[in-house]
């Protein structure tokens, strides 16, 4: 790989509960908004592909932030879904998550695009961290959440940009 590749990973804002289909709370449009303006004021962003998890919270975030940033939203992407929650989902085993977000990110990295966005989870954030930026110190992810992940000549650094409390000095 000669080029950059930028991932940006949001964590959704504040949902209702943690089902599927459990919508952002009022709050949670607020941070939304708030974090969708926040990336709009960045210099220079230029997002190749917006890609959201199918869950409801996920999903209008990243709604939110296609509607300021007048970027196409693909479909759902199943791979940056929550962890299978016994008696909610199919569950599944922590070995399971990181399998199938490495393999989406691995396909983001030899797409020959550049810059990504995704909206997800915390345990997809904290796995996706904890694999390719093993040293990277992480805090409590809050609602929502920002980090970017640059990918270059086979190295990983992290930025953590954006959280509820303010946006973080990089």
């Amino acid at each position: 790989m000669s080029h950059d590749v930028k991932l940006y990973v949001v964590r959704h804002g504040i949902g209702t509960g943690n089902q599927p289909d459990a919508p952002l709370s009022p709050d949670g449009f607020k941070q939304a908004e708030q974090l969708a303006d926040f990336l709009l004021q960045m210099d220079g962003l230029q997002v190749d592909r917006l890609m959201s998890s199918p869950y409801k919270r996920a999903w209008q975030t990243a709604e939110i932030i296609e509607e300021r940033l007048n970027i196409r939203l693909d479909p759902p992407e199943d791979r940056l879904r929550e962890r299978g929650v016994a008696e909610v989902t199919d569950e599944e085993s922590e070995e399971m998550v990181i399998n199938r977000v490495t393999a989406l990110t691995e396909e983001l990295l030899e797409s020959g695009q550049h810059t990504f966005l995704l909206v997800t989870h915390r345990l997809i954030i904290t796995l996706l961290l904890h694999h390719y930026a093993p040293h990277f110190v992480l805090e409590e992810i809050t609602n929502p959440d920002l980090y970017l992940l640059t990918f270059s000549d086979g190295n990983c650094q992290v930025h953590h940009l954006w959280n509820t409390e303010q946006p973080v000095v990089v």
